[in-house]
């Protein structure tokens, strides 16, 4: 039913996700520290750290000759997950708080898209997508990583919280960043690098018409 109104067209997306892998982790328990005695009380310290963006161009030759560019930009996040001795010595600064853990789990997930515009995105474009929904899409990684790996190391399991989705301001946001999260805390993105690959002589890709 028509509603007399102007339907806004929808500005495509620009990025198309690809694929999401642990990138490097590593597991941490302080040789003072057991796991096994009863009646520890450990209060849990999350943190997450800067977002590393990379931006690649791959040229591939295809079965009729011509060159076919494939832009492509992985954002990976660190996460740290760790417990602290509640009663312990007092520590505020992320130094201290990085000496009175006693164990701790940390992570680095890549999340990997095809660029969909026919230019690469600015920089701010990318700070916005790294800040929102890249966080969006490796939290879940994050949580499932990390609640596994507690319970391989014997640690109290502790439930990770939910991104906070907000609105985006405006409908331009909306059109260029479908879902906005909170990020948990950390530093922002970090600027993006841009690479470009050649894909050798025998690489090659169909293509449908």
């Amino acid at each position: 039913m028509a509603t007399g109104k102007a339907l806004r067209k929808e500005e495509p997306r620009p990025f198309a996700l690809r694929s999401i892998f642990l990138r490097s982790s590593s597991v941490w328990i302080s040789p003072e520290f057991s796991p096994l005695v009863p009646g520890q009380q450990l209060a849990p310290v999350m943190r997450s750290g800067e977002i590393r963006i990379e931006g690649n161009e791959t040229r591939l030759l295809t079965e009729e000759a011509a060159e076919q560019r494939v832009n492509s930009c992985a954002f990976t996040l660190h996460f740290d997950f760790g417990y602290t001795l509640v009663g312990g010595p007092k520590a505020d600064s992320n130094e201290e708080v990085e000496k009175a853990m006693v164990a701790k789990v940390s992570a680095d997930i890549t999340v990997d898209y095809l660029v969909n515009t026919p230019e690469f995105p600015s920089e701010e474009r990318l700070q916005k997508w790294a800040n929102s929904n890249t966080v969006v899409h490796a939290w879940p990684y994050w949580r499932e990583y990390c609640h596994s790996t507690l319970l391989r190391m014997n640690l109290p399991v502790a439930i990770m919280p939910l991104l906070e989705l907000m609105p985006p301001p405006d409908e331009a946001a909306a059109s260029e960043m479908p879902v906005h999260a909170e990020p948990p805390p950390g530093k922002q993105a970090s600027k993006p690098k841009t690479r470009t690959k050649e894909a050798g002589a025998a690489s090659k890709t169909r293509t449908k018409t």
